[in-house]
């Protein structure tokens, strides 16, 4: 579940809002069974809801998931392994 919200079921995506569509396309790409997602800044631009929605969604996938992301708090609690590229600088 995505919580996709619009005042018409007959809308065409591109008359959703960004975050809508964005909630669309990653719904597409989980109802094709992939054993693994590679999301990049999949928060930017999106709204509080919708990134509420997005966690619960990629939560509940049981593939595998390559996530770059610089809010700690979207990922926080629910990564296996976490790769920082600050710690490979020096």
């Amino acid at each position: 579940k995505l919580d996709i919200r619009t005042t018409s079921r007959g809308k065409n995506v591109v008359e959703l809002s960004g975050g809508n569509q964005q909630k669309v396309s990653l719904g597409k790409w989980l109802a094709r069974d992939l054993k693994v997602l590679i999301l990049d800044e999949p928060t930017q631009h999106l709204d509080e809801w919708v990134k509420k929605a997005l966690k619960e969604a990629l939560q509940r996938y049981s593939g595998a998931i390559l996530l770059v992301c610089h809010e700690a708090d979207f990922y926080a609690n629910w990564v296996e392994h976490q790769l920082s590229l600050r710690s490979l600088v020096r």
